[in-house]
């Protein structure tokens, strides 16, 4: 489970923005909520904002941090990625930090690296609870190349094998991988003194994060490989769709093994590609519910694209009933206003990206605002009490062209 991200010096983000998943004290919707080792964790949250806010920016910082953890810094673009409105935060480190439970333990981890050279400049990991104990520490040492590595963790039981871990990473050699990467790909699965790297590097391989291009690309293969059942819910959110399933289609535009779907002429069967818009994004989505059921965490970027907003109401509801209990988390982006509604949402789950004058962008949360139960919210929102919309200017006015009304007379 996420509590908190904070990500620093990434595309829009400039100065530190930090995201929670903790619970306010809000009562409504306790179905939202999941309780695990004495704290209450937020089973979605929805961010809101005006076009080029930073939201989208928001969902690409943990999907660039994850792919540095999972797949290595020398494999991820990090060309042009810092605040690039301020010239001198080319030079400054971009910084990403995750507090989070793993198996049953809560941990902190975080890195900063440079952009221009493509190295990790410091690396921390943290058990937080009972109290907060290092793993391991990370810096850069004075001459600017190798590091400094320290560990306070677990210091009567580490052995021979970790302290060489520690010692190959005080070399520049290894400048572009992350220490907890390497440790949790070479230390023994059955060594309880790896148990903190193992847990952090499980969690980053939970993370589902989706795109709207992403999303319809992995649908077909999940929906038709896993064992949920996908056609009842098709039918409940009025798709037209019967049946899905991998069919041999030897006319029309499929041939040989293709995910298609059957609206009502098992004969002449439809490819994913013919379906419209809306139904293509709820295919994508749908494989949600099943990684949350299996204990992800799941971001989307713009979940109400193409959906019309009673879908998208339902998705969301639907997401609350198909998890119950179930430690997993939704974390969206969206624009549709109708969904910003405390009778579908509780306070705590609705986030706003804002973008300020020198063109950065924040994060804060509904829960800053004091609330009456009187109030509309969504009319609020679009009124600007809250921030996070689009502030017109006045109208330019725009000159005919000449040369087209000539040759129009």
């Amino acid at each position: 489970m996420l509590m908190r991200f904070s990500v620093e010096n990434f595309k829009s983000f400039k100065n530190q923005a930090s995201f929670y998943m903790t619970a306010g004290r809000a009562a409504q919707h306790c179905n939202h909520l999941v309780a695990i080792n004495g704290k209450r964790f937020l089973k979605s949250s929805f961010i809101f904002s005006a076009n080029a806010s930073g939201k989208s920016n928001f969902i690409e910082a943990v999907s660039f941090a994850q792919d540095i953890i999972t797949t290595g810094l020398d494999k991820v673009d990090c060309d042009r990625k810092y605040f690039r409105i301020d010239e001198p935060f080319k030079s400054r480190p971009g910084v990403f930090q995750f507090d989070f439970l793993s198996i049953g333990r809560f941990y902190s981890y975080g890195f900063a690296i440079s952009y221009g050279s493509a190295t990790v400049l410091e690396e921390w990991l943290y058990e937080t609870v009972p109290e907060e104990t290092c793993v391991f520490l990370r810096q850069k040492a004075d001459d600017g190349l190798s590091y400094h590595m320290e560990s306070g963790f677990g210091e009567n039981t580490v052995n021979e094998r970790f302290r060489v871990y520690l010692s190959d990473f005080r070399s520049a050699k290894l400048s572009q991988v992350l220490f907890l990467s390497d440790v949790a790909f070479r230390a023994p699965d059955d060594d309880i003194a790896f148990r903190a790297f193992r847990d952090a590097s499980e969690w980053f391989s939970r993370l589902w994060i989706l795109s709207p291009a992403s999303a319809s690309r992995c649908a077909p293969q999940l929906i038709c490989n896993t064992n949920m059942d996908w056609a009842a819910l098709l039918d409940y959110f009025d798709t037209g769709i019967d049946v899905v399933s991998i069919q041999n289609v030897r006319d029309g535009n499929l041939s040989g093994g293709r995910n298609a779907v059957d609206h009502g002429n098992p004969r002449d069967l439809f490819a994913f590609s013919d379906e419209s818009d809306g139904t293509k994004r709820l295919l994508g989505l749908l494989p949600i519910y099943y990684a949350c059921r299996q204990g992800c965490i799941v971001l989307v970027d713009e979940i109400d694209r193409s959906l019309h907003t009673k879908l998208t109401r339902e998705f969301i509801q639907s997401f609350y009933r198909i998890t119950d209990s179930l430690p997993c988390q939704l974390i969206a982006t969206m624009h549709d206003t109708n969904l910003m509604d405390l009778d579908v949402l509780r306070q705590d789950e609705v986030w706003f990206a804002e973008r300020k004058p020198d063109h950065s962008s924040t994060l804060f949360c509904l829960n800053r605002f004091r609330i009456r139960s009187e109030w509309t919210l969504k009319e609020d929102y679009l009124l600007g009490r809250y921030g996070g919309v689009p502030r017109f200017g006045l109208v330019p006015e725009i000159e005919p062209d000449r040369d087209q009304e000539c040759q129009a007379e």
